[in-house]
Protein backbone atom coordinates (compact mmCIF):
# COMPACT_ATOMS: atom_id res chain seq x y z
CA UNK A 1 0.00 0.00 0.00
CA UNK A 2 2.81 2.06 0.66
CA UNK A 3 3.96 3.03 -2.98
CA UNK A 4 7.18 4.68 -3.30
CA UNK A 5 6.78 6.19 0.22
CA UNK A 6 10.15 7.55 1.42
CA UNK A 7 12.50 5.68 3.75
CA UNK A 8 12.30 7.25 7.29
CA UNK A 9 15.88 7.04 9.28
CA UNK A 10 16.28 5.03 12.41
CA UNK A 11 18.66 7.22 14.09
CA UNK A 12 18.39 11.10 14.63
CA UNK A 13 14.58 10.92 14.32
CA UNK A 14 12.38 12.83 16.78
CA UNK A 15 8.44 12.42 17.06
CA UNK A 16 6.65 15.71 17.32
CA UNK A 17 3.72 14.64 18.58
CA UNK A 18 1.80 18.16 18.40
CA UNK A 19 3.00 18.38 14.36
CA UNK A 20 2.09 14.37 14.12
CA UNK A 21 -1.27 14.33 15.79
CA UNK A 22 -2.16 17.20 13.33
CA UNK A 23 -1.31 16.19 10.29
CA UNK A 24 -2.66 12.13 11.34
CA UNK A 25 -6.35 13.64 11.99
CA UNK A 26 -5.82 15.77 8.60
CA UNK A 27 -4.58 12.43 6.72
CA UNK A 28 -8.17 10.84 8.39
CA UNK A 29 -10.23 13.20 7.45
CA UNK A 30 -9.56 13.63 4.04
CA UNK A 31 -9.71 9.56 3.92
CA UNK A 32 -13.19 10.35 5.25
CA UNK A 33 -14.22 13.31 3.22
CA UNK A 34 -11.71 13.58 0.72
CA UNK A 35 -9.79 16.83 -0.10
CA UNK A 36 -6.31 18.23 -0.59
CA UNK A 37 -3.30 19.01 2.04
CA UNK A 38 -0.62 21.36 1.88
CA UNK A 39 2.52 20.78 3.91
CA UNK A 40 5.01 23.47 3.73
CA UNK A 41 8.46 24.21 5.58
CA UNK A 42 12.15 25.52 5.39
CA UNK A 43 14.09 23.06 3.13
CA UNK A 44 15.34 20.85 5.85
CA UNK A 45 12.68 20.81 7.99
CA UNK A 46 11.69 17.48 7.74
CA UNK A 47 8.31 17.74 5.66
CA UNK A 48 8.91 14.47 3.67
CA UNK A 49 9.79 12.30 7.00
CA UNK A 50 6.58 13.63 8.40
CA UNK A 51 4.17 13.26 6.26
CA UNK A 52 5.97 9.73 5.26
CA UNK A 53 5.87 8.91 9.00
CA UNK A 54 2.15 10.03 9.68
CA UNK A 55 1.14 8.13 6.20
CA UNK A 56 2.80 5.06 7.65
CA UNK A 57 0.93 5.41 11.29
CA UNK A 58 -2.21 5.62 9.54
CA UNK A 59 -2.06 2.71 6.90
CA UNK A 60 0.07 0.08 9.31
CA UNK A 61 -2.79 0.34 11.62
CA UNK A 62 -5.55 0.23 9.23
CA UNK A 63 -7.48 3.43 10.09
CA UNK A 64 -7.00 5.07 6.93
CA UNK A 65 -6.09 4.28 2.95
CA UNK A 66 -7.36 0.80 3.01
CA UNK A 67 -7.30 -0.90 0.60
CA UNK A 68 -6.80 1.42 -1.86
CA UNK A 69 -3.23 2.85 -0.43
CA UNK A 70 -0.98 5.31 -1.29
CA UNK A 71 1.04 6.80 -4.48
CA UNK A 72 4.28 8.77 -3.80
CA UNK A 73 5.20 11.19 -6.54
CA UNK A 74 8.28 13.08 -6.36
CA UNK A 75 8.05 16.13 -8.46
CA UNK A 76 11.16 18.18 -8.38
CA UNK A 77 12.17 21.38 -9.19
CA UNK A 78 11.49 20.65 -12.98
CA UNK A 79 10.13 22.18 -15.90
CA UNK A 80 6.99 21.04 -17.76
CA UNK A 81 8.64 18.36 -20.23
CA UNK A 82 9.97 16.67 -17.16
CA UNK A 83 6.54 17.24 -15.62
CA UNK A 84 5.25 15.25 -18.66
CA UNK A 85 7.03 12.22 -17.94
CA UNK A 86 6.30 12.12 -14.38
CA UNK A 87 2.67 11.96 -14.99
CA UNK A 88 3.14 9.85 -17.74
CA UNK A 89 5.25 7.25 -15.17
CA UNK A 90 2.50 7.73 -13.08
CA UNK A 91 -0.18 6.68 -15.59
CA UNK A 92 2.10 3.20 -16.18
CA UNK A 93 1.83 2.88 -12.29
CA UNK A 94 -1.92 2.99 -12.39
CA UNK A 95 -1.84 0.51 -15.00
CA UNK A 96 -3.89 2.80 -17.53
CA UNK A 97 -3.93 1.17 -21.02
CA UNK A 98 -1.41 2.81 -23.68
CA UNK A 99 -3.87 3.82 -25.81
CA UNK A 100 -5.03 6.01 -23.05
CA UNK A 101 -1.82 7.76 -22.84
CA UNK A 102 -1.41 10.87 -24.63
CA UNK A 103 1.69 13.25 -24.81
CA UNK A 104 0.59 16.86 -23.76
CA UNK A 105 0.24 17.66 -20.75
CA UNK A 106 -3.11 18.75 -19.87
CA UNK A 107 -3.99 15.61 -22.32
CA UNK A 108 -2.79 13.27 -19.75
CA UNK A 109 -4.06 14.96 -16.45
CA UNK A 110 -7.49 14.81 -17.97
CA UNK A 111 -7.18 11.23 -19.21
CA UNK A 112 -5.84 10.05 -15.69
CA UNK A 113 -8.99 12.15 -14.18
CA UNK A 114 -11.31 9.97 -16.49
CA UNK A 115 -9.65 6.64 -15.55
CA UNK A 116 -9.43 7.35 -11.60
CA UNK A 117 -13.15 7.52 -12.14
CA UNK A 118 -14.08 4.49 -13.91
CA UNK A 119 -11.90 2.49 -11.35
CA UNK A 120 -12.79 3.29 -8.10
CA UNK A 121 -10.16 1.37 -6.00
CA UNK A 122 -8.03 3.86 -7.25
CA UNK A 123 -9.88 6.54 -7.22
CA UNK A 124 -10.60 6.63 -3.53
CA UNK A 125 -6.12 6.10 -3.23
CA UNK A 126 -4.51 9.12 -1.34
CA UNK A 127 -1.86 10.77 -4.14
CA UNK A 128 1.47 12.66 -2.18
CA UNK A 129 3.18 15.25 -4.96
CA UNK A 130 6.39 15.32 -3.36
CA UNK A 131 9.21 18.53 -3.47
CA UNK A 132 7.06 20.74 -5.73
CA UNK A 133 8.89 24.04 -6.33
CA UNK A 134 6.68 24.98 -9.29
CA UNK A 135 3.01 26.33 -7.79
CA UNK A 136 1.82 26.61 -11.44
CA UNK A 137 1.89 22.66 -11.52
CA UNK A 138 -0.51 22.23 -8.28
CA UNK A 139 -3.70 22.62 -10.58
CA UNK A 140 -2.53 19.57 -12.59
CA UNK A 141 -2.70 17.46 -9.53
CA UNK A 142 -6.47 18.46 -8.98
CA UNK A 143 -7.51 14.98 -10.32
CA UNK A 144 -6.81 12.91 -7.05
CA UNK A 145 -9.87 13.12 -4.50
CA UNK A 146 -7.24 12.91 -1.59
CA UNK A 147 -3.73 14.44 -2.22
CA UNK A 148 -0.62 15.95 -0.32
CA UNK A 149 1.27 18.48 -2.09
CA UNK A 150 4.71 19.52 -0.32
CA UNK A 151 6.25 22.67 -0.96
CA UNK A 152 8.54 24.78 0.62
CA UNK A 153 6.44 27.61 0.22
CA UNK A 154 2.43 28.71 0.70
CA UNK A 155 0.48 29.85 -2.97
CA UNK A 156 -1.95 31.98 -0.62
CA UNK A 157 -4.46 31.72 -3.46
CA UNK A 158 -4.72 27.30 -2.10
CA UNK A 159 -5.86 28.80 1.20
CA UNK A 160 -9.50 28.21 0.37
CA UNK A 161 -9.09 25.20 -1.47
CA UNK A 162 -6.32 22.93 0.61
CA UNK A 163 -5.84 22.03 4.45
CA UNK A 164 -2.41 24.42 5.48
CA UNK A 165 0.02 22.19 7.30
CA UNK A 166 3.76 24.09 8.14
CA UNK A 167 6.47 21.84 9.62
CA UNK A 168 8.17 24.22 12.43
CA UNK A 169 11.65 23.86 12.99
CA UNK A 170 12.89 22.50 15.96
CA UNK A 171 12.24 24.41 19.73
CA UNK A 172 15.07 24.66 22.06
CA UNK A 173 14.18 21.93 24.13
CA UNK A 174 13.54 19.60 20.91
CA UNK A 175 16.93 20.20 19.45
CA UNK A 176 18.77 19.38 22.67
CA UNK A 177 17.29 16.10 22.63
CA UNK A 178 18.67 15.42 19.39
CA UNK A 179 22.59 16.93 20.53
CA UNK A 180 22.57 15.30 23.90
CA UNK A 181 19.65 13.10 24.78
CA UNK A 182 21.29 12.83 28.17
CA UNK A 183 20.90 16.39 29.07
CA UNK A 184 17.55 17.62 30.87
CA UNK A 185 17.38 21.12 30.95
CA UNK A 186 14.61 20.54 33.24
CA UNK A 187 17.26 19.42 35.74
CA UNK A 188 20.12 21.98 36.14
CA UNK A 189 20.58 22.90 39.95
CA UNK A 190 24.36 23.17 39.38
CA UNK A 191 25.74 24.28 35.93
CA UNK A 192 29.28 22.73 36.08
CA UNK A 193 31.85 24.43 33.63
CA UNK A 194 31.62 21.72 31.60
CA UNK A 195 27.77 22.25 31.16
CA UNK A 196 27.83 25.65 31.09
CA UNK A 197 30.50 25.98 27.92
CA UNK A 198 28.28 23.07 25.84
CA UNK A 199 24.67 24.30 26.59
CA UNK A 200 26.92 28.12 25.35
CA UNK A 201 27.53 26.18 22.31
CA UNK A 202 24.15 24.62 21.98
CA UNK A 203 22.33 28.14 21.66
CA UNK A 204 24.96 29.50 19.44
CA UNK A 205 24.40 26.56 17.02
CA UNK A 206 20.71 26.46 17.61
CA UNK A 207 20.21 30.04 17.14
CA UNK A 208 22.57 29.91 13.80
CA UNK A 209 20.44 27.32 12.17
CA UNK A 210 16.85 28.56 13.74
CA UNK A 211 15.96 25.49 15.00
CA UNK A 212 16.50 23.51 11.20
CA UNK A 213 15.68 19.73 12.00
CA UNK A 214 18.53 18.63 9.65
CA UNK A 215 21.23 20.90 10.77
CA UNK A 216 20.68 20.34 14.32
CA UNK A 217 20.75 15.99 13.32
CA UNK A 218 23.99 16.59 11.29
CA UNK A 219 25.71 18.52 13.96
CA UNK A 220 24.39 16.23 16.65
CA UNK A 221 26.76 13.94 15.27
CA UNK A 222 29.79 15.76 14.92
CA UNK A 223 30.45 14.93 18.39
CA UNK A 224 31.35 18.80 19.44
CA UNK A 225 31.08 20.19 22.91
CA UNK A 226 32.48 23.47 23.28
CA UNK A 227 33.03 26.45 20.76
CA UNK A 228 36.76 25.66 20.76
CA UNK A 229 36.20 22.47 19.27
CA UNK A 230 33.96 24.23 16.67
CA UNK A 231 35.97 26.69 15.90
CA UNK A 232 38.83 23.89 14.91
CA UNK A 233 36.43 22.13 12.87
CA UNK A 234 35.47 25.35 10.44
CA UNK A 235 39.17 25.75 10.20
CA UNK A 236 39.94 22.02 8.75
CA UNK A 237 36.49 22.36 6.94
CA UNK A 238 37.86 25.20 5.19
CA UNK A 239 41.03 23.77 4.95
CA UNK A 240 40.47 20.98 2.64
CA UNK A 241 38.20 22.68 0.24
CA UNK A 242 39.52 24.11 -2.96
CA UNK A 243 39.95 27.82 -3.43
CA UNK A 244 37.08 27.43 -6.22
CA UNK A 245 34.66 25.36 -3.88
CA UNK A 246 31.59 26.12 -5.40
CA UNK A 247 29.67 25.75 -2.22
CA UNK A 248 31.17 28.81 -0.61
CA UNK A 249 30.61 27.38 2.73
CA UNK A 250 32.16 30.66 4.77
CA UNK A 251 28.88 32.08 3.40
CA UNK A 252 26.54 28.93 4.00
CA UNK A 253 25.95 28.00 7.35
CA UNK A 254 23.94 24.72 6.02
CA UNK A 255 27.54 23.93 3.68
CA UNK A 256 29.32 24.94 6.34
CA UNK A 257 27.69 21.90 8.97
CA UNK A 258 27.77 19.26 5.90
CA UNK A 259 31.63 20.12 5.22
CA UNK A 260 32.35 20.02 8.77
CA UNK A 261 30.75 16.39 9.34
CA UNK A 262 32.72 14.87 6.10
CA UNK A 263 35.68 16.75 7.95
CA UNK A 264 35.38 13.84 10.37
CA UNK A 265 35.24 10.86 8.14
CA UNK A 266 38.01 8.83 6.78
CA UNK A 267 39.05 10.41 3.35
CA UNK A 268 36.96 7.06 1.81
CA UNK A 269 34.08 7.71 3.14
CA UNK A 270 34.44 12.03 2.25
CA UNK A 271 35.12 10.75 -1.80
CA UNK A 272 32.26 8.25 -1.53
CA UNK A 273 30.56 10.77 -0.23
CA UNK A 274 30.93 13.80 -3.12
CA UNK A 275 30.09 10.34 -5.67
CA UNK A 276 27.04 10.41 -4.55
CA UNK A 277 26.12 13.72 -6.40
CA UNK A 278 26.00 11.66 -9.70
CA UNK A 279 22.58 10.99 -9.30
CA UNK A 280 19.17 12.23 -9.86
CA UNK A 281 17.30 13.50 -6.62
CA UNK A 282 14.85 10.38 -6.27
CA UNK A 283 15.70 7.13 -4.22
CA UNK A 284 18.71 5.52 -5.12
CA UNK A 285 18.90 1.57 -5.69
CA UNK A 286 21.99 0.61 -4.30
CA UNK A 287 22.60 -1.93 -7.18
CA UNK A 288 23.65 1.91 -9.21
CA UNK A 289 25.62 2.82 -5.53
CA UNK A 290 27.48 -0.44 -6.13
CA UNK A 291 28.13 0.62 -10.00
CA UNK A 292 29.40 3.92 -9.22
CA UNK A 293 31.84 3.20 -5.97
CA UNK A 294 32.89 -0.26 -7.58
CA UNK A 295 32.31 -2.19 -4.49
CA UNK A 296 29.49 -5.31 -4.05
CA UNK A 297 26.36 -4.48 -2.49
CA UNK A 298 26.89 -6.29 0.86
CA UNK A 299 29.65 -3.46 1.28
CA UNK A 300 27.63 -0.28 -0.10
CA UNK A 301 25.12 -0.97 2.29
CA UNK A 302 27.18 -1.34 5.03
CA UNK A 303 29.21 2.04 3.98
CA UNK A 304 25.72 3.86 3.58
CA UNK A 305 25.43 2.86 7.10
CA UNK A 306 27.76 4.58 8.73
CA UNK A 307 27.33 7.78 6.59
CA UNK A 308 23.43 7.39 7.93
CA UNK A 309 24.64 7.79 11.26
CA UNK A 310 26.22 10.60 10.42
CA UNK A 311 22.46 12.38 9.61
CA UNK A 312 23.83 12.60 5.81
CA UNK A 313 21.73 10.29 4.40
CA UNK A 314 19.03 7.99 4.76
CA UNK A 315 19.43 3.82 3.96
CA UNK A 316 16.97 0.56 3.70
CA UNK A 317 15.60 -1.96 1.88
CA UNK A 318 12.12 -2.03 0.46
CA UNK A 319 9.74 -4.09 -1.93
CA UNK A 320 10.40 -2.66 -5.87
CA UNK A 321 8.04 -2.71 -8.56
CA UNK A 322 8.65 -6.39 -9.51
CA UNK A 323 8.02 -7.48 -5.90
CA UNK A 324 11.39 -7.91 -4.77
CA UNK A 325 13.35 -6.74 -1.45
CA UNK A 326 15.80 -4.29 -2.60
CA UNK A 327 18.27 -2.20 -0.98
CA UNK A 328 17.56 2.19 -1.47
CA UNK A 329 19.37 5.68 -0.56
CA UNK A 330 17.73 8.84 0.28
CA UNK A 331 19.18 11.99 -0.32
CA UNK A 332 17.48 14.87 1.52
CA UNK A 333 17.36 17.90 -1.19
CA UNK A 334 19.34 20.14 0.92
CA UNK A 335 22.25 17.40 0.66
CA UNK A 336 21.82 17.12 -2.81
CA UNK A 337 22.47 20.72 -3.32
CA UNK A 338 25.14 20.55 -1.61
CA UNK A 339 26.77 17.54 -3.57
CA UNK A 340 25.83 19.04 -7.09
CA UNK A 341 27.17 22.55 -6.26
CA UNK A 342 23.47 24.28 -7.19
CA UNK A 343 23.86 23.56 -10.63
CA UNK A 344 20.80 24.00 -12.37
CA UNK A 345 19.68 21.11 -14.01
CA UNK A 346 18.69 23.15 -17.49
CA UNK A 347 22.29 23.48 -17.89
CA UNK A 348 23.22 20.03 -17.48
CA UNK A 349 24.59 19.56 -21.15
CA UNK A 350 25.80 23.07 -21.94
CA UNK A 351 29.59 24.34 -22.15
CA UNK A 352 29.47 25.85 -18.60
CA UNK A 353 28.79 22.52 -17.03
CA UNK A 354 30.31 21.80 -14.40
CA UNK A 355 33.62 19.58 -14.46
CA UNK A 356 32.78 18.12 -10.78
CA UNK A 357 29.58 16.91 -11.86
CA UNK A 358 30.86 15.63 -15.17
CA UNK A 359 33.84 13.87 -13.16
CA UNK A 360 31.36 11.93 -10.97
CA UNK A 361 29.25 10.70 -13.93
CA UNK A 362 32.75 9.82 -16.02
CA UNK A 363 33.08 6.94 -13.00
CA UNK A 364 29.51 5.46 -12.83
CA UNK A 365 29.96 5.08 -16.79
CA UNK A 366 33.42 3.86 -16.71
CA UNK A 367 32.68 1.38 -14.37
CA UNK A 368 29.32 0.43 -15.83
CA UNK A 369 31.20 -0.15 -19.19
CA UNK A 370 33.87 -2.22 -17.38
CA UNK A 371 30.83 -4.57 -15.52
CA UNK A 372 29.13 -5.33 -18.85
CA UNK A 373 31.21 -4.33 -22.02
CA UNK A 374 28.51 -4.16 -24.69
CA UNK A 375 25.79 -5.85 -23.03
CA UNK A 376 24.45 -3.09 -20.73
CA UNK A 377 21.29 -4.99 -21.39
CA UNK A 378 22.25 -7.53 -18.72
CA UNK A 379 21.54 -4.95 -15.68
CA UNK A 380 18.86 -5.87 -13.94
CA UNK A 381 15.90 -3.76 -13.47
CA UNK A 382 16.30 -1.55 -10.25
CA UNK A 383 13.99 1.17 -11.85
CA UNK A 384 16.60 3.55 -11.68
CA UNK A 385 19.45 2.19 -14.42
CA UNK A 386 17.02 2.04 -17.79
CA UNK A 387 15.38 5.16 -17.40
CA UNK A 388 18.41 7.38 -16.41
CA UNK A 389 21.37 5.84 -17.18
CA UNK A 390 21.45 7.64 -20.75
CA UNK A 391 21.40 11.30 -19.43
CA UNK A 392 24.38 10.00 -17.32
CA UNK A 393 25.81 9.14 -20.10
CA UNK A 394 25.16 12.37 -21.50
CA UNK A 395 26.30 14.45 -18.45
CA UNK A 396 29.68 12.74 -18.79
CA UNK A 397 30.16 13.95 -22.32
CA UNK A 398 30.14 9.63 -22.80
CA UNK A 399 28.80 10.70 -26.65
CA UNK A 400 30.43 7.15 -27.84
CA UNK A 401 28.52 5.43 -25.67
CA UNK A 402 25.44 6.92 -26.07
CA UNK A 403 25.47 6.12 -29.59
CA UNK A 404 26.43 2.35 -29.18
CA UNK A 405 22.97 2.07 -26.55
CA UNK A 406 21.01 4.12 -28.87
CA UNK A 407 21.65 1.59 -31.99
CA UNK A 408 21.60 -1.45 -29.63
CA UNK A 409 18.42 -2.97 -30.36
CA UNK A 410 19.15 -5.66 -27.24
CA UNK A 411 19.65 -2.74 -25.23
CA UNK A 412 16.47 -0.81 -26.46
CA UNK A 413 14.57 -3.92 -26.02
CA UNK A 414 15.34 -3.73 -22.27
CA UNK A 415 14.89 -0.02 -21.45
CA UNK A 416 11.41 -0.05 -23.17
CA UNK A 417 10.50 -3.55 -21.41
CA UNK A 418 11.63 -1.54 -17.35
CA UNK A 419 10.12 1.42 -18.35
CA UNK A 420 6.86 0.04 -19.87
CA UNK A 421 6.64 2.55 -22.29
CA UNK A 422 7.76 4.52 -25.40
CA UNK A 423 8.01 7.41 -24.21
CA UNK A 424 10.87 7.40 -22.32
CA UNK A 425 12.58 6.05 -24.88
CA UNK A 426 11.66 9.37 -27.51
CA UNK A 427 12.74 11.52 -24.83
CA UNK A 428 16.15 9.65 -24.77
CA UNK A 429 16.19 9.75 -28.64
CA UNK A 430 15.26 13.44 -28.30
CA UNK A 431 17.90 14.23 -25.91
CA UNK A 432 21.11 12.32 -28.05
CA UNK A 433 20.01 13.56 -31.62
CA UNK A 434 21.94 16.92 -31.06
CA UNK A 435 25.18 15.26 -29.53
CA UNK A 436 25.88 12.61 -32.50
CA UNK A 437 28.24 13.62 -35.16
CA UNK A 438 28.32 10.59 -37.43
CA UNK A 439 25.38 10.50 -40.18
CA UNK A 440 24.90 7.37 -40.50
CA UNK A 441 24.48 7.40 -36.51
CA UNK A 442 22.03 9.95 -36.74
CA UNK A 443 20.16 8.02 -39.83
CA UNK A 444 19.63 4.70 -37.47
CA UNK A 445 18.50 6.94 -34.40
CA UNK A 446 15.70 8.94 -37.38
CA UNK A 447 14.30 5.95 -38.22
CA UNK A 448 13.87 4.90 -34.44
CA UNK A 449 11.99 7.62 -33.70
CA UNK A 450 9.69 8.01 -36.87
CA UNK A 451 8.93 4.59 -36.43
CA UNK A 452 8.07 5.47 -32.21
CA UNK A 453 6.34 8.49 -33.46
CA UNK A 454 4.07 6.64 -35.84
CA UNK A 455 3.42 2.88 -34.10
CA UNK A 456 4.86 3.41 -30.86
CA UNK A 457 1.29 3.38 -29.31
CA UNK A 458 1.05 -0.32 -30.18
CA UNK A 459 3.25 -1.31 -27.87
CA UNK A 460 1.12 -2.56 -24.90
CA UNK A 461 2.35 -1.61 -21.22
CA UNK A 462 1.81 -5.08 -20.08
CA UNK A 463 3.98 -7.35 -22.44
CA UNK A 464 6.37 -4.68 -23.73
CA UNK A 465 8.45 -5.77 -26.28
CA UNK A 466 10.39 -3.79 -28.59
CA UNK A 467 11.90 -6.69 -30.87
CA UNK A 468 8.94 -8.43 -31.60
CA UNK A 469 7.42 -4.86 -32.61
CA UNK A 470 10.14 -4.63 -34.78
CA UNK A 471 9.24 -7.89 -36.57
CA UNK A 472 5.44 -6.75 -36.91
CA UNK A 473 6.26 -3.02 -37.98
CA UNK A 474 9.46 -3.37 -39.93
CA UNK A 475 9.26 -3.86 -43.66
CA UNK A 476 11.82 -7.11 -43.87
CA UNK A 477 14.00 -5.78 -46.39
CA UNK A 478 14.95 -3.26 -43.50
CA UNK A 479 18.15 -3.99 -41.58
CA UNK A 480 16.51 -2.98 -38.55
CA UNK A 481 14.20 -5.75 -38.73
CA UNK A 482 16.84 -8.27 -40.16
CA UNK A 483 18.60 -7.24 -37.50
CA UNK A 484 15.69 -7.99 -34.66
CA UNK A 485 15.36 -11.24 -36.64
CA UNK A 486 18.98 -12.28 -35.81
CA UNK A 487 18.28 -11.68 -32.29
CA UNK A 488 15.08 -12.93 -31.95
CA UNK A 489 16.10 -16.46 -33.18
CA UNK A 490 19.30 -16.90 -30.94
CA UNK A 491 16.87 -16.21 -28.06
CA UNK A 492 14.10 -18.28 -29.39
CA UNK A 493 16.63 -20.96 -29.88
CA UNK A 494 17.39 -20.66 -26.13
CA UNK A 495 14.12 -20.52 -25.27
CA UNK A 496 14.56 -17.48 -23.46
CA UNK A 497 11.30 -15.91 -25.54
CA UNK A 498 8.94 -16.83 -28.45
CA UNK A 499 8.56 -14.65 -31.50
CA UNK A 500 5.92 -14.67 -34.47
CA UNK A 501 6.56 -13.55 -37.85
CA UNK A 502 10.61 -15.83 -37.83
Amino acid sequence: LLRDVPLMANTNYLHRHECMDRLVTTLKNIDDKKGHILVTGKAGSGKTTAVSQALRTVISDGSCFHPYGAYWIHVGHIGEEKLVEVMRTLCLRLQMPSAEIPQKLHQIVASINRFLKRNRKMYLAVFIFDDVFNHRYFKHFQFASKAIIISREVDTELKSTHTIIKIPNFSYPEAIHIIDPQLDLNVLPDKSPTTTVKLDLYKSMYHLYQGLPLAIAIFSQIDIHSQHQWEHVKKMAEQQCHHDDPHSIQNNPINMLISCALCKLPQEYKELFKLLGAFRRTRIPISMISLLWNYPENKVFAKLQRLQRKALLTCDQQVDHTNTLRGYCFLNDTIMDYLQCLIDEDDHYSQTYNSTIKAFNTVLITNTQSKYGLQWYQHDDDGYFYQNIVDHALQASSFQVVEQLMTDIRWINAKVRACKTVWSLLFDLQAVHQHVRVQSTQEILNQFYQLLQQFGSLLTTDHVDFIQFLLNWVDKDNWISKKAHQIASKLQATSASVYFHL
